[in-house]
């Protein structure tokens, strides 16, 4: 029976936007039926889950097949790739993203893209500590690994990371009482504006996520 649904959803499929967000989608409600006669059935969330969240724009829908099929495939790469991509850029839940980003790094398929993608999480949640060390852990193997173009980017976001925490710290806006760094990553002093606030001597751009843009 779960053949034959999974048969006709796929000759009968659309790409029409599901505008609703009340998991009641006809494409979304063959997906769980799938997944309650077959619980096993990979390609029912591997397909699932991107149709939904991709093509017909159903955010609700897909998250739940996402999350039901994770529960049954808790270590498949390409599910865990798929909805990390979904949770981060589409329903911009960066909480259950950063679980999912977390898991993917202890993968022997991990691309350092990833890395990438788990710091700005941690740089979205105020974790900015946090994302600084897990850049510098990428930029590290990287170097190692003579990768010298991701190195000398992932270098410039390393400078970005830090240079917002020391002038947050320096210009007052942060509470720690830990002591200030006075100096960049490339160890230039940061110098005072006209005002009276510090700033670094060269020109960076926050390290942030980038807001994906819907078509709804």
């Amino acid at each position: 029976m779960s053949s034959i649904i999974w048969i006709m959803t796929i000759l009968e499929s659309d790409n029409d936007h599901y505008k609703n967000e009340d998991l009641n989608s006809w494409m979304f409600h063959r997906f769980n039926t799938i997944s309650n006669l077959e619980p096993l059935f990979y390609e029912n969330y591997a397909f699932g889950g991107p149709y939904l969240s991709i093509i017909k724009d159903d955010l609700k829908g897909a998250t739940y097949i996402y999350n039901k099929g994770l529960s049954k495939f808790p270590d498949d790469f390409y599910l865990l790739k798929n909805a990390a991509f979904h949770f981060h850029f589409e329903v911009e839940d960066y909480q259950r993203s950063r679980e999912i980003h977390q898991h993917l790094l202890h993968h022997k398929n991990i691309n350092p893209i990833l890395y990438s993608s788990l710091a700005r999480i941690e740089s979205e949640l105020g974790n900015k500590e946090a994302a600084f060390t897990i850049l510098l852990s990428n930029y590290n193997d990287l170097k190692k690994r003579n990768q010298t173009a991701l190195a000398d980017k992932t270098k410039e976001h390393l400078y970005a990371i830090r240079a917002e925490i020391d002038l947050e710290c320096l210009n007052g806006k942060t509470t720690s009482n830990i002591k200030c760094n006075t100096h960049d990553l490339n160890g230039a002093p940061y110098i005072k504006d006209s005002l009276g606030r510090f700033k670094a001597s060269k020109a960076w751009t926050p390290f942030k996520i980038k807001k994906h843009q819907h078509s709804k």
